[in-house]
């Protein structure tokens, strides 16, 4: 499985951070862990971007926040980043 960095998943494409979503929803760090099955303290070190998570992680906690995950690589001609 990869891994993805908090800070790689910062605003890009305009869309918002695990932590705005959140804030944009009203739901603590407590509530966003409880109905992804996690420790508060994982959504915590992943809002802050100290830690590498997995995917499927991630998945759990971006489907709480009605969210999905794209994943596209860099085009080494434009610097876009372009689906997968």
């Amino acid at each position: 499985m990869g891994a993805v960095g908090g800070r790689a998943v910062r605003q890009q494409h305009g869309r918002p951070t695990v932590r705005e979503r959140r804030h944009e929803l009203e739901l603590s760090q407590e509530e966003v862990a409880a109905r992804a099955q996690l420790p508060p303290a994982t959504v915590s070190q992943l809002e802050r971007g100290n830690w590498l998570c997995s995917i499927p992680l991630l998945e759990r906690v971006l489907d709480v926040l009605g969210e999905e995950l794209l994943i596209g690589r860099a085009s080494p001609t434009k610097g876009q980043s372009d689906p997968i």
